[in-house]
C-alpha cells in the first residue's frame, strides 16, 4: 500500500534580488578602470535602473571586478560615485519627510524596492539613535561597504547647508590593511570594524533635523 502525501504547487520563492540602481555607481566607477572589459559592463549600464539582478549574481560580478582590479576598497569608492536622485522614487520620497528621522523611516519602509536582503530598523536607545543595517545574505567586504557608504552619501545630500554629523559607523568584517578610503568617505565618522552588527550610531537629536527639502504634499 502505498500512502500519498499532500503535493505543494506553490512556486518557489523568488531568489534575493537588487534593483539595477545599485549597480550603477561602480559602472561609472570601473568603466574608468583600463583592467576591466567594456563588454562586461556596457551591457549592465543599458538595463532599465528599475529591473532586479539576482544578488548572487552581483556578488559574482563583484568578486571578479575584485580580482582583475585587486582593489579591496572598491565599495567605498563606488559609494563616492553616488549622484542626487540616483535611488529614484525611494529618494524622492525621503527627501520629502520633514525631518530626518523621518526620512530614515521613509527608507526603513520602502528599501525593499532597491534591495530584498537588507533588514534596516530603526532604534533609539537613550540619547542615541541606532540605524542596524544587516544583510540575510552574506556579503562580501566590498558589498557590506558599499552598503553603509551608500547611504551615508545619500544622505548627505539630504542635510541642512553646514550641517557636519559626528557618528559611528559599525562593521562586521575584519580590519583593513588600511582605513585610509574609509576616512575619506566617512567625514567625520568614527570606523568601528569588528562590530556584532552593521550600521551608524549617531546623536538622538539628529532624528530631529529639519530637512530643508521637506515637501509634505510630495
Amino acid at each position: 500500500m502505498i500512502a500519498c502525501g499532500a503535493v505543494s504547487l506553490a512556486p518557489a520563492p523568488p531568489k534575493p534580488s537588487y534593483a539595477v540602481r545599485l549597480l550603477m555607481p561602480f559602472i561609472r566607477l570601473l568603466s574608468r578602470d583600463p583592467r576591466i572589459p567594456h563588454e562586461v559592463l556596457d551591457p549592465i549600464a543599458d538595463i532599465d535602473p528599475d529591473e532586479r539582478f539576482p544578488i548572487a549574481q552581483v556578488h559574482e560580478l563583484l568578486e571578479g571586478a575584485l580580482v582583475l582590479t585587486g582593489d579591496q576598497d572598491l565599495g567605498l569608492k563606488a559609494a563616492r560615485e553616488i549622484v542626487r536622485g540616483e535611488y529614484g522614487a525611494v529618494e524622492y520620497a525621503a527627501r520629502s519627510a520633514a525631518t530626518w528621522g523621518e526620512s530614515v523611516q521613509v527608507v526603513a519602509r520602502y528599501l525593499r524596492l532597491l534591495n530584498d536582503a537588507l533588514r534596516f530598523e530603526v532604534r533609539v536607545e537613550g540619547e542615541e539613535a541606532l540605524i542596524r543595517m544587516d544583510s540575510t545574505v552574506a556579503m562580501p567586504r566590498a558589498a557590506a561597504d558599499f552598503c553603509s557608504a551608500a547611504f551615508h552619501v545619500s544622505d548627505s545630500y539630504l542635510w541642512p547647508a553646514g550641517f557636519r554629523p559626528e557618528f559611528q559607523v559599525w562593521f562586521t568584517h575584519e580590519a583593513p590593511a588600511s582605513v585610509l578610503e574609509y576616512e575619506r568617505t566617512f567625514e567625520r565618522g568614527q570606523v568601528q570594524i569588528s562590530k556584532p552588527g552593521s550600521g551608524v550610531v549617531g546623536p538622538r537629536a539628529y532624528m530631529s533635523v529639519h530637512l530643508p527639502s521637506a515637501d509634505p504634499l510630495l
